[in-house]
């Protein structure tokens, strides 16, 4: 997880995720990863 604070009410994000599945399952063959990308707002 990565982040960085773009100001004092801001804040910028990202997440890589990588699993170790199996081949022989579904789950293992196609969710092998994921990502997200997202800002924070603190309103107060």
């Amino acid at each position: 997880m990565l982040d960085y604070d773009l100001n004092d009410s801001l804040k910028l994000w990202l997440n890589l995720m990588r699993r170790n599945g199996r081949a022989d399952s579904e789950y293992g063959r196609w969710v092998r990863g994921s990502s997200m990308l997202g800002v924070t707002w603190y309103a107060w």
